[in-house]
């Protein structure tokens, strides 16, 4: 008997398209309808555990399968996203009141490590694409001039590939990183499905630690995420870690959904080359004139900009919502984002391209008006995000008190302590006059 809950979520995705994570794209003719009671248990004899996992047993071969299919040198299936990866690999790789460089386009848990564990950050602020206005790549040169401004950091962190596809250069990088006898961990939550064909681009295996999220871009149930240790010496560490920020009842259901999406990645091939020759054949029958895609290093992110013409990417996502029922992953100001997997559909894709090519007939020009997705400077600190989190400061004031961002993507545009600068008093008016509403999280 379905719950009115289940029934509701059927209802809403009845007839959708998905072009949104998870990368399953419940797509069940592919994938079986196998889940999920028959695996709900907990850790009893036989059933091995999640926080210390057996050699040889079903949850300690899923970790030994896994750190073989990434090249690393261990790896820890993870039930809680990539947020919990994310809070433990930064507590492995540093120790309160470090120094570390953080890419200021972090997802907002990386923001959440750096409170709790009470580290200062250096930011280098992405480079802003002047065609487009999403955040680029970030660069070793970028990382090299930060260590000379961070008077010591131990750590560097960033996120690629970018949730856009935008993929910077882990091994140059890492070779800086060296050179400072400094960690790297990297945020690679929207790149699973990274490293394995020759039609997408390697995954980042360069970093000491990395994170990923397999729902986001492979057949894989929400919150099923990787932890990829990649330096042998964190692997103690960070499995310590993960029993601090990881659930201790951890779902095997969740787990199953892992086991399950190792099987698929380890007989791969023919699954991307298909994914590819879709790609291929979308990317050849939508050519916008008015709106345009935003190609970045990951094809399989279809972002459709609507740069100087008279849609938003609110607009846009209405019309793809109410007029062709396909349900896009992200909104933002000038451009939306579709995300596709290899469980995606030639029908799927060919519905979006329709529809891009349909309103594409429908635009009209609008000169002038462009909006970066991102801060172009990095607001001055007035007080230490670790002090500021904890501080009783007035709402309106010209300090912040809270975190200010817009989910998804869920990266911070203002951090508590930050100045609010003209720069995001507008930056916020245009989101919201775009119909974007930013989420304001007080710290008290």
């Amino acid at each position: 008997m379905k719950t009115q809950f289940q029934a509701k979520i059927e209802e809403i995705t009845a007839s959708a398209i998905p072009m949104h994570m998870p990368g399953h794209k419940r797509n069940t003719a592919l994938l079986g309808d196998d889940l999920p009671y028959s695996v709900d248990l907990t850790e009893i004899d036989g059933a091995d555990d999640l926080h210390d996992p057996e050699e040889g047993g079903i949850i300690g071969s899923l970790c030994e399968r896994f750190a073989s299919l990434y090249g690393a040198r261990s790896a820890h299936p993870l039930v809680n996203g990539s947020t919990c990866g994310i809070l433990a690999g930064i507590r492995t790789l540093t120790k309160p009141n470090d120094s570390v460089i953080v890419a200021r386009n972090c997802h907002k848990s990386v923001w959440h490590a750096i409170e709790i564990c009470r580290l200062n950050p250096t930011c280098i602020l992405p480079p802003i694409t002047p065609e487009h206005g999403i955040c680029g790549a970030i660069t070793a040169e970028a990382v090299e001039d930060a260590f000379v401004l961070s008077g010591g950091a131990t750590c560097v962190i960033l996120t690629s590939p970018t949730y856009e596809g935008v993929i910077s250069d882990i091994d140059a990088i890492a070779e800086v990183c060296k050179k400072y006898n400094a960690a790297l961990f990297v945020d690679a939550a929207h790149g699973a499905h990274l490293g394995f064909s020759k039609h997408f681009p390697d995954f980042p295996r360069g970093a000491d630690i990395a994170v990923t999220s397999l729902h986001k871009t492979l057949p894989a149930l929400t919150q099923t995420a990787l932890g990829l240790v990649f330096n042998d010496k964190y692997s103690s560490a960070y499995a310590r870690n993960l029993g601090i920020f990881e659930t201790s009842s951890p779902s095997y259901i969740l787990m199953n959904s892992i086991a399950k999406c190792a099987d698929i990645l380890s007989d791969c091939r023919e699954m991307f080359d298909n994914y590819r020759a879709m790609l291929d054949d979308f990317y050849a029958s939508t050519k916008p004139q008015m709106l345009s895609l935003i190609k970045t290093d990951d094809i399989g992110k279809i972002s459709i900009s609507t740069r100087n013409t008279t849609f938003t990417g609110s607009s846009i996502a209405d019309a793809l919502r109410n007029r062709f029922r396909i349900e896009p992953e992200m909104v933002h100001s000038d451009y939306l984002l579709c995300m596709t997997s290899i469980c995606d559909t030639s029908e799927n894709l060919f519905a979006l391209s329709r529809a891009i090519m349909e309103l594409d007939g429908e635009a009209e020009c609008s000169e002038g008006r462009t909006y970066p997705s991102f801060i172009t400077e990095l607001p001055p600190v007035e007080i230490p995000l670790t002090d500021a989190v904890w501080l009783d400061l007035p709402d309106g004031g010209e300090v912040s008190n809270a975190y200010v961002w817009v989910y998804p993507p869920g990266v911070p545009l203002l951090l508590p302590g930050e100045r609010v600068t003209e720069e995001i008093k507008n930056h916020l008016e245009m989101l919201k006059n775009s119909g974007i509403s930013p989420k304001i999280i007080k710290t008290s």
